[in-house]
């Protein structure tokens, strides 16, 4: 009887751990967009904050009632732990997993040559420098960098930017488009997500210009 009351009382602790991830989900979603995604959104994850809040008092209070001390202390370290460093475990987590993605020199190199030959094949204005590019990736450490020189005096535009980005296969990490003018100056770097959904770009002034904001 004892051993399964210890057990229920380790469970409940371990529960605690669970309300406080999910916790400190719910309270980032609630920070992070407000009522940027309407009322009704922001009240479902505000009372499934409260819900949580409600659990973790009445586990408090059974472990007050039962006059377990170690197990009242251990679940409110707990759950403070697991609300507050959360998000940095997912972040440290998501980091180590990019980085895990990080294209190998013989890749890149055969990425940027199979890339260029497509962007011939389509007879767009363009070459890769394939130097600046290993060095970009390089200085970026996660984020697979392409950089495209223009090979005449029009201007960049967005187009010819949808164009190139059809010809990037698919790859496991992030990665990013930086345009030279013809004249070698830099002009603009667009960021996407391994399945090509836009991330930033700047400098802002030309994705305004060219409507790729």
């Amino acid at each position: 009887m004892r051993n399964k009351f210890f057990l229920i009382n380790v469970l409940l602790l371990f529960l605690t751990l669970f309300l406080g991830v999910l916790g400190s989900d719910f309270f980032l979603v609630i920070f992070m967009n407000r009522f940027d995604n309407g009322f009704f959104s922001f009240f479902k994850n505000f009372t499934y904050l409260v819900t949580i809040m409600a659990i973790f008092y009445f586990i408090q209070k059974w472990f007050v009632k039962n006059k377990l001390l170690f197990f009242f202390i251990a679940s409110i370290v707990v759950f403070s732990i697991s609300l507050i460093f959360t998000p940095a475990i997912i972040n440290l987590s998501g980091e180590i997993g990019e980085k895990l993605n990080v294209i190998s020199t013989e890749r890149q190199n055969e990425l940027f040559q199979n890339i260029e030959e497509e962007i011939h094949k389509n007879k767009l204005p363009y070459n890769i420098n394939f130097a600046l590019s290993e060095e970009t990736t390089k200085k970026e450490g996660n984020v697979f960098s392409i950089v495209l020189i223009k090979t005449n005096q029009s201007t960049i535009n967005k187009n010819e930017i949808e164009m190139i980005l059809d010809l990037i296969p698919k790859l496991n990490s992030k990665f990013q488009l930086i345009f030279y003018d013809y004249e070698n100056k830099l002009f603009i770097s667009l960021i996407f997500d391994n399945q090509k959904t836009f991330i930033d770009c700047a400098p802002f002034s030309k994705c305004k210009e060219i409507k790729y904001k």
